[in-house]
C-alpha cells in the first residue's frame, strides 16, 4: 500500500520535490495563521534557505528543467515547520482560552 499525501503517492511527491529542490514543508501555505507563526520563530538562516529553495524551484519550473541529479540527494521529508506546528497550535489554543475567560 502506497502512502498518500495530498492525493499523490509519497514516491511521486518525493520525485517532484527532488527535481525542484524543495522540502515538503516549503509547500505549506505561509498565509495559514499557524504556519505564519512558525515562520516568524524560525532562525533567519532557515528562512533564507527556504526562500532560496522556492525561488530555485520557480526558476527550474519556468525554464522547464530539473536540478542536477547530484544535487537531488537529500531528505525531502525533513520537517522544519511541521515539527513546530503542534507547539504553536497548543499555544494559540491556550491564548484563545485566556482571551475568552
Amino acid at each position: 500500500k502506497t502512502t498518500q499525501v495530498y492525493g499523490y503517492g509519497a514516491s511521486a511527491l518525493s520525485f517532484f520535490f527532488h527535481v525542484f529542490s524543495l522540502l515538503m514543508d516549503d509547500c505549506l501555505n505561509e498565509y495559514e495563521p499557524v504556519v505564519a507563526e512558525v515562520l516568524k520563530k524560525l532562525p533567519q538562516e532557515e528562512l533564507i534557505m527556504r526562500e532560496k529553495r522556492i525561488k530555485r524551484a520557480f526558476d527550474l519550473s519556468i525554464k522547464k528543467t530539473e536540478l542536477h541529479p547530484d544535487l537531488q540527494d537529500y531528505d525531502v521529508w525533513r520537517p522544519y515547520i511541521t515539527s513546530r506546528i503542534h507547539a504553536v497550535q497548543k499555544r494559540m489554543a491556550e491564548e484563545r482560552t485566556y482571551q475568552t475567560d
